[in-house]
């Protein structure tokens, strides 16, 4: 996205506003980056595949700003609860139970 025209980035975001928000400040990746990214054809649906496909959390600070950004779109655009979210294998939970109960 950051290496498109100024003209075309402008025409992407009146279409759809997520191009518009910046997910990993690191790599410029947008919202609609990590979206295409979780939405590509072998249904990777890992933290990993993210950082593979669009380079979200390759940054300097190595995910630290973008991992929870990440973490809810995965669960608000597929309905994944955090706990059953995987940072690359079956095997490798990213988190094992809320902190806070009850809450959402």
């Amino acid at each position: 996205f950051t290496n498109l025209p100024m003209d075309y980035q402008s025409k992407l975001f009146q279409q759809d506003d997520c191009w518009g928000r910046i997910i990993c400040r690191c790599e410029h990746i947008t919202e609609k980056e990590v979206i295409q990214a979780l939405n590509n054809p072998l249904g990777a649906q890992t933290l990993s595949s993210v950082k593979y496909r669009c380079r979200a959390g390759m940054g300097r600070c190595q995910g630290g700003f973008c991992t929870q950004h990440i973490i809810r779109i995965m669960e608000k655009h597929y309905k994944l609860d955090p706990v059953n979210i995987k940072l690359k294998t079956k095997q490798s939970n990213m988190f094992t139970k809320r902190t806070r109960e009850g809450q959402s």
